[in-house]
Formats: structure tokens, C-alpha cells, sequence
């Protein structure tokens, strides 16, 4: 996880899919590239997938705005599994 990215989930993201999560994120120095990774859960906890997202050029101080569809089946959670700001 990078240290210089603060984050917290969008509670009400606009979804593509019948499940999503959404994450607004704030770099402390910025980032030419900005990945996050969530790993997917089902009801009973076990893992059965991740999705991910991208974006680049953000400014230091920058608020971004992340959408992870679900494509499995059963897919009820999300936990945060990585953030890289490079």
C-alpha cells in the first residue's frame, strides 16, 4: 500500500454492473499513475476474484474518483488489496 494516498469508499457509487464499489482517493505528492486493487468476496467471505481500476496525471492534493465492477457471480464484498502511486 502506498503511504502518500488517503482513501475512503463512495457509499452511493453509479454502477455499469449489477454490483460495484466505488473509492475516492487523495495523493499527498500526486501520481503519474494511480492503480488500486480490490480482492472480491461472496456472502460466506471466501475469495472468488478482484477488480481493479486505474487512473493518471493526478495532482498533488487531487480528489479521484474509482468505480470496481463485479463480473462473478455471487460477489457480495469488497476489501481493499492494493494501492500504487507511481
Amino acid at each position: 500500500m502506498d503511504d502518500g494516498v488517503a482513501y475512503r469508499w463512495d457509499t452511493s457509487p453509479e454502477c455499469t454492473l449489477e454490483r460495484c464499489w466505488g473509492m475516492f482517493l487523495v495523493t499527498r505528492d500526486g501520481c503519474g499513475n494511480l492503480y488500486v486493487e480490490l480482492t472480491v468476496l461472496d456472502r460466506e467471505g471466501t475469495v472468488i476474484g478482484y477488480t481493479n481500476d486505474s487512473l493518471s496525471e493526478i495532482r498533488p492534493g487531487e480528489q479521484a474518483a474509482m468505480t470496481f465492477d463485479a463480473v462473478e457471480a455471487g460477489a457480495d464484498k469488497a476489501r481493499l488489496a492494493d494501492v500504487s502511486c507511481y
